[in-house]
């Protein structure tokens, strides 16, 4: 039951968002009585894996779609953190010194917290504070989610689990002693009182006092709708292709007059920085003119005059390497030794060599293969069985958290999942000594992986919190969709939508002004 009503609070089962919000509340209480009343450890550790592998198979079935096997091992991992914190819950609540509405949020939350760092960085997906907010245009965020400004995603999942704590307190603790004095079950709804309403009535309180006081910035972002095998196994004609529809759309985008045009992750066919661009004019394989991407670009902003956001690869090292094949054993390639996903900030007037952020967190198994470096048999064991590739595509890791400057507007772009991790939003906003750098952040994404999916949805539920931990807007540039807007307050602005109302497997354009938040948060200072 609990799995179920688990399995309801999240997009895309169709149900209303209040829907959502309110089963949240009460989701975790059949589990939670099951935890307490169980005679034997043992089986309910087995029979809470068991569910939550069903669950993480059935909620990340669109993962299946890239690779199956780690579909299947990330389920698996996932599923852990159940019997672990049931286990702890059952130890809290023992002899009945810790009451639920305390116990539950702190099993609940902690566990919540190892699985989105390990392993490998962990997996943002599917905490209960995430099926408090929004990703349809048009609802507000919401009260309680404003509270993720004070100690991240997890304060709402801490509120939300403690209403679950109380349902089970108030079903399984005895208002009368056999002896007939009377336990003092006021003390427990007036703790989750304490709890619900102090973040309720702080949450009315910000979105109370949201009156940005630091200007505004006119955004226009571009969704490609160009296929996930037209990025694997691109050809000459589909590059090309893509590539001009791509241009159109920016010209489509500009006639909005936008200071700033923002187009998804890696949808530039050629690397931008300087060292790739001397060397493609220079190449003797079938990149040479690749440059001309490069050129276009910045011809486009200076005759636009606006900026633009550019998502592709960065390359570095062009060596000759072998690469024998059973027709051609002397067979040699000329690649690069370090690549990076990144973004590149093209101004109007822009000097040869244009700023680019390089991603720092890479998806394990999409892009990179983590732990077997050292051990060549595993790695391609690993590649064939986890990830989308017969061939090692690992990119390298960035390490800067780059401030881009769009006249007097500051800015951090996210690539890819990086928006569903909080920890990495947080260093990109604020500095080491805890003060706000930028204004606004940009996400650059490709969901062309998982066509048509709730995975969508769901990242764009995640991509809210971000705004309300740091307190700044955000425009998304995803292809595929779902691309949009984000206030700081957590609410979907706008997206980019077809006259039938879709938003995913499209392509189009959207703009809005953003107005700019100076508030800070407590989170963002201290994580």
């Amino acid at each position: 039951m609990s799995a179920l009503l688990l399995a309801l609070c999240y997009p895309r089962i169709g149900w209303g968002w209040l829907a959502h919000v309110a089963l949240a509340h009460v989701a975790l209480a059949p589990v939670a009585i099951m935890a307490l009343k169980s005679a034997r450890p043992r089986r309910l550790i087995v029979s809470t894996f068991i569910v939550s592998l069903v669950w993480w198979l059935v909620m990340i079935e669109w993962l299946r779609l890239v690779t199956f096997g780690g579909w299947i091992v990330l389920s698996a991992v996932m599923a852990l953190s159940w019997p672990l914190t049931w286990v702890c819950y059952r130890l809290l609540v023992g002899g009945r010194w810790m009451p639920s509405v305390l116990a539950l949020p702190l099993a609940w939350v902690s566990f919540e917290f190892i699985r989105v760092h390990v392993p490998a960085g962990g997996f943002a997906w599917f905490e209960l504070g995430h099926s408090q907010a929004p990703y349809l245009p048009g609802r507000s965020a919401g009260y309680l989610v404003q509270s993720a400004d004070l100690f991240g995603e997890h304060t709402v999942s801490f509120i939300v689990a403690a209403t679950n704590g109380l349902v089970v307190d108030l079903l399984t603790r005895p208002l009368v002693c056999s002896g007939g004095s009377r336990r003092p079950m006021w003390a427990l709804p007036a703790v989750w009182a304490v709890i619900f309403f102090g973040a309720w009535g702080y949450g009315r309180y910000r979105v109370a006092t949201t009156s940005p006081t630091e200007g505004t910035i006119d955004v226009a972002v571009v969704q490609t709708n160009v296929p996930q095998d037209n990025k694997i196994n691109p050809t000459p004609e589909s590059m090309e292709r893509n590539w001009k529809r791509m241009v159109e759309l920016i010209r489509i985008a500009a006639q909005d007059k936008p200071q700033l045009i923002v187009c998804p992750e890696t949808m530039v066919p050629a690397a931008l920085n300087r060292e790739a661009i001397d060397y493609y004019t220079t190449a003797r394989t079938g990149e040479r003119g690749m440059e001309k991407c490069y050129h276009q670009l910045r011809a486009m902003a200076a005759e636009l005059d606006t900026a633009l956001l550019m998502g592709a690869h960065a390359k570095y090292q062009w060596t000759e390497v072998d690469a024998p094949t059973p027709g051609n054993p002397g067979m040699k390639f000329i690649l690069p030794k370090r690549r990076y996903n990144a973004a590149f900030l093209i101004l109007p007037s822009a000097s040869r060599a244009v700023d680019h952020y390089a991603k720092i967190h890479r998806v394990p198994f999409g892009e990179y293969v983590p732990w077997v470096d050292s051990s060549p048999a595993l790695k391609r064991l690993f590649i064939r069985t986890m990830t989308p590739y017969d061939f090692d595509y690992s990119l390298s890791a960035g390490r800067e958290h780059t401030v881009f400057k769009v006249g007097d507007v500051s800015l951090a772009t996210p690539i890819c999942i990086e928006d569903a991790i909080a920890r990495l939003a947080r260093r990109m906003v604020y500095g080491k000594d805890g003060r706000k750098r930028i204004d606004l952040m940009i996400n650059l994404t490709n969901d062309g992986w998982y066509p048509g999916s709730a995975q969508g949805l769901q990242h764009v539920q995640l991509a809210t919190l971000r705004c309300v931990e740091n307190r700044v807007p955000m425009a998304r540039s995803v292809n595929t969709g779902i691309s949009g807007f984000i206030d700081s307050t957590g609410q979907v602005v706008a997206q980019v939508m077809d006259s039938s109302g879709r938003s995913q497997q499209i392509e189009g354009v959207a703009s809005a002004t953003l107005s700019l938040d100076p508030r800070k948060t407590l989170f963002g200072r201290w994580g």
